[in-house]
């Protein structure tokens, strides 16, 4: 099994980047231009699979800070999905402009901040 720190960093720490990234999500979301490939929905599954491996692991391989941040993202990103209807993901110019996107934005950004202080 790989080590705590080596799962943060392969599985956790990339989705909580681009949700960290306005610039990234307007490159590569709503213009499309690369050279990466990826999307909104592609981005939030894969923080949701990487936090529920954090989860599956044994014993709590975060600090008491980084999983309340950790925590507070999930739900936040969560609460937002609720909102979204199937028109938003062909249209992300709505989620992008969105205020509860740019406060998950802000928050991805801090727990990003916790995961990579050494």
């Amino acid at each position: 099994m790989k080590q705590p720190v080596d799962v943060i960093a392969t599985f956790l720490v990339p989705p909580i980047q681009c949700l960290s990234n306005a610039e990234y999500q307007t490159r590569v979301w709503l213009k499309k231009l690369g050279p990466e490939e990826d999307s909104f929905a592609e981005c939030v599954e894969m923080f949701y699979e990487a936090y529920d491996l954090i989860g599956q692991m044994e014993g709590d391989i975060l600090i008491i800070s980084q999983r309340k941040g950790l925590d507070d993202l999930y739900r936040m990103i969560k609460t937002f999905y609720k909102t979204l209807s199937d028109k938003d993901f062909t249209n992300i110019h709505r989620v992008l402009e969105d205020q509860h996107w740019h406060a998950i934005q802000a928050k991805a950004g801090e727990v990003l901040a916790l995961l990579i202080k050494d």
